[in-house]
Order: structure tokens, then sequence, then C-alpha cells
């Protein structure tokens, strides 16, 4: 009976794991300057009212989100010393890969999507969605409550955005260099899930993390505060390849508890076999006016 019981669970448990698989979709996209070129390293962010994840662009400039449940999300990207885009609108739909490519400038940031695709099925040609206009708002810079404030500078009309490399009417999986980021964003995460000897550390800890916590002004005069808590994945080399938010707070402090990690943190690689490797840590961030606490 006993093992009947224990049967009838592991079947349970493989249906509910396949059903929660098919339920999910895929994000990923190019970052590229003002003139075209690939900007590595720069953040993308998506949240919704119920997931909020963050990637970062390869050398080449792509990133990817391998599993996104899906539903309706924000998506934006900024790099340091780049102004924002503003927040735009993305639906992702299960078993389906959805591309955004973005160009992040001086003059302003603006973004573009591109055909989606059903990589299960015969993929069909699908028409491509204007891009939506570039803004001319500055985007919002946040300001430190326990250091200098950063002086923030308006960004000048942007110029019209350069066409993005990928051709609008090319489903993404006949994308050669698409195929290759997935295939190795889905080796990455498989690298991810082995065992380690010793776990990624930060450099000088998490007070070198608090130091650089610029708290958002917005959050400072609505006096907002809240604990977020990070699982920060960082590959073989110290650079982090992707943040999931395990407990949210309110937008302004995910969103800065993102730039800190990705930004202005410095890790320690995981260890297996006495080799550097792919791995994870949880970092929780208490956000109190005045105060940052671990």
């Amino acid at each position: 009976m006993r093992r009947f019981f224990i049967l009838v669970l592991a079947v349970v448990s493989v249906i509910f794991s396949a059903e929660l698989a098919w339920s999910q979709g895929r994000l990923l996209g190019r970052v590229v300057g003002g003139n075209g070129e690939p900007l590595a390293a720069a953040t993308v962010y998506l949240s919704s009212s119920t997931s909020t994840q963050a990637a970062l662009s390869n050398a080449d400039g792509y990133y990817v989100f391998i599993s996104v449940p899906e539903g309706q999300y924000n998506l934006k990207a900024f790099k340091r010393g780049l102004p924002k885009t503003e927040p735009v609108s993305v639906t992702i739909t299960a078993n389906t890969t959805t591309r955004k490519d973005f160009i992040l400038s001086e003059s302003g940031g603006s973004v573009t999507l591109l055909a989606a695709s059903k990589p299960k099925e015969k993929p069909a040609e699908r028409s491509v969605t204007v891009a939506e206009k570039p803004t001319e708002k500055p985007a919002d810079r946040p300001i430190a409550a326990v250091t200098k404030p950063r002086d923030v500078q308006p960004a000048e009309k942007p110029a019209e955005p350069a066409q993005p490399a990928a051709s609008a009417t090319t489903p993404v999986e006949e994308d050669e260099d698409i195929k290759r980021i997935t295939a190795e964003a889905e080796a990455l995460t498989s690298q991810l899930n082995a065992a380690v000897e010793t776990d990624v550390q930060i450099q000088g800890g998490i007070e070198a993390v608090i130091k650089k916590i610029v708290y958002p002004e917005t959050a400072m005069h609505m006096k907002i505060e809240g604990k977020v808590v990070a699982r920060v994945f960082v590959d073989a080399k110290g650079n982090v390849i992707k943040i999931d938010i395990l407990k949210s707070a309110h937008e302004l402090l995910n969103e800065e508890a993102v730039r800190v990690l990705t930004e202005e943190t410095s890790y320690v690689p995981a260890t297996a076999g006495g080799k550097p490797v792919a791995g994870a840590i949880t970092v929780p961030l208490n956000f109190k006016i005045q105060k940052v606490t671990w």
C-alpha cells in the first residue's frame, strides 16, 4: 500500500511539472547601442504582480529568459551611464518564444517587438508590432538616502532608432544566433542545478552591497520600506547571469536591488572539484528610510 501511495505521488508530481513547464514561455532579444553595436552587461528587467526577474546581456548583446510563467509583464532595460527605456508591456504565451530588442543610447532608449513563434510547432510568419516611439521624458535616477545624490542630466530628443538586426518576418527559431544563445542558456541553467563545494560569495561581504544602495527618492518621499530577497545566479567567471526576486517589495525597491546587485556588486564564483563553476547566492536586503540592512 505504501509503495502504491509513493508511486501515485510520483506520477502526480511528474504531471504537475509537465503542466507547469507547458504553461511557461520564453523571452529573448538583443540590446544594442545607438550605432547598432552590441551592449554587454545591460540589465533587462521583467516584472508583473506575481513575478520579477532580471537577465543580463552577453558579449553579443543577447539576453534570454528561459522559463517565464505566461501572463502580462512590464519590461525595461538599463545600463550604467545610459538612460533607461520606459517600461513596455509584453505578453508571454505558453510554449511560445517572444523577442524584444532594445536600443540604448545617450539620446534615449527604445524597444522593438519582433515576431513571436512556437518552437514546438511549424512556425508561421507574423507581422511585426511597430516600435514604440521613444519618450522625451528623462529617465528617473534614484537618489541616495545615505550617499551623495547623483546629478540627473535630461535626455536630449532621441534620434530615429536604427532598424533591428533581425528580420521582422523571420520566426525566432530560424535565427541561428537565437538557437545558439538559447542552447547556451539552457546548458548554463543545467550547470546551476549541479552540486557545488563552495557557494557564490560577495566580494567585501553584504556590507559592500549596502554601501552602494541608492534609496529611490520617490520611495523616501512616500516613506516606502520593505524587504527584497534576491537569488543571484553567477557564472564561472563571477559574472551575473540572472536574478530572481524570491520576496518582492515595492517596485521601486525591487528595481534598486536588481541595479545594485548587477552593476555595483562583485562576486566570487562557486567551486566544484577545486574549479570555479556557475552557482547562486541568496541576498536579503531590508530597505528602511535612512538605512539599508541585511
